[in-house]
């Protein structure tokens, strides 16, 4: 059981010292909705997070190159 008390106490540790809202919010909520309305909230926003870095990992690996080179003739004195 220390295991699990340790567990706990690590978890109180991270949810009253994390920047994020709903960690804390989700530890300090005595009501049953208040609590799964939470747990939903951060299950979206990880949800969401994970999908974003998806996409960004797959765009990364299909190696997009847009390159594009142009002569101007500038109407300011180069030398």
């Amino acid at each position: 059981m220390a295991g699990v008390q340790s567990i706990r106490r690590e978890a109180k540790h991270f949810a009253n010292m994390t920047t994020m809202h709903g960690p804390r919010r989700l530890h300090k909520s005595s009501k049953l909705f208040s609590k799964i309305f939470w747990i939903f909230v951060i299950l979206i926003c990880a949800a969401f997070l994970l999908y974003q870095n998806l996409q960004l990992l797959l765009m990364y690996i299909s190696r997009p190159t847009l390159s594009q080179a142009e002569k101007k003739r500038s109407a300011w004195p180069t030398g």
